[in-house]
């Protein structure tokens, strides 16, 4: 599913959409269920995004032209609903997504297994590398580990897929340039962050991209505003996401248990 890219279009502004789970189920509180949208409230998200005539892209298909921005939906995790829900539903819109898989935890309760990302794959949809073991920080980790998370996790996924693995995502929104120096030189050519932001670096010949994050109980509305480039709504986000930093970088590994302990009541 590979497409040439010219370099007009290697840094054209693209916006990218990151979901995670798309279930029915309740489930336990915590994080994960923050960023479990229900089934309606997933598909009212797409007609909203479709109702604005958004491009919806693939990077396997390449991307419009330049007076068209492009928009990429991006799956974290590798839920069981990637298959049973989310590419069921994205198909009847005619439309491609991108779910980066943690390789660790493929075939556990829950998550794909090997025979359904395949399947997902021989669908059109683009899989990616979310690393082999999901790191709580991946930053703190020295330089040969974080090349292990990303070419053992793709090495898994071009197996299972039988074509080549070439995007990623940073599990946990830890990011720093060493991050994208080691998705590079395992071979990644995209690395996608949870930065809000259309801005593209390229670090090694990886081009960088933002996403905009969307979470259980946001309007339908907000997924419209932000695919079709409004600016309010993508800035509240950049604005959280600044303070968040600041926070990140006062409390250090104390911002990862606090923030867990405040996701235990969702």
């Amino acid at each position: 599913m590979r497409a040439e890219r010219s370099s007009g279009e290697a840094f054209q502004e693209v916006v990218c959409l990151e979901y995670h789970d798309v279930s029915d189920q309740a489930g336990p509180p915590g994080g994960a269920r923050l960023y479990r949208l229900a089934s309606l409230e997933f598909e009212a998200h797409l007609r909203s995004i479709q109702e604005r005539h958004c491009h919806i892209c693939h990077l396997g298909g390449g991307l419009p032209e330049a007076n068209a921005r492009p928009v990429l939906l991006t799956f974290d995790d590798g839920f069981r609903s990637a298959l049973d829900t989310i590419a069921g539903v994205l198909e009847r819109f005619g439309w491609r997504g991108h779910f980066f898989i943690v390789t660790d935890w493929i075939g556990k309760a829950g998550y794909l297994d090997r025979s359904q990302i395949r399947e997902l794959a021989g669908r059109g949809h683009v899989i990616g590398t979310h690393s082999c073991s999901h790191p709580e920080r991946m930053p703190g980790l020295d330089a040969s580990r974080l090349v292990r998370e990303w070419s053992e996790s793709r090495e898994v996924l071009a197996e299972i897929t039988r074509d080549g693995v070439r995007t990623g995502s940073v599990p946990n929104g830890y990011y720093d340039r060493a991050v994208a120096e080691a998705a590079a030189e395992a071979g990644l050519e995209t690395l996608f962050t949870s930065e809000p932001t259309m801005a593209v670096r390229n670090v090694n010949g990886c081009l960088v991209r933002g996403r905009y994050t969307l979470k259980r109980g946001m309007k339908a509305e907000v997924s419209g505003a932000i695919a079709c480039g409004a600016g309010w709504p993508r800035a509240r986000q950049s604005i959280a996401w600044g303070a968040r930093k600041v926070l990140k970088g006062l409390l250090g590994e104390t911002y990862i248990s606090v923030r867990k302990r405040i996701l235990q009541h969702y």
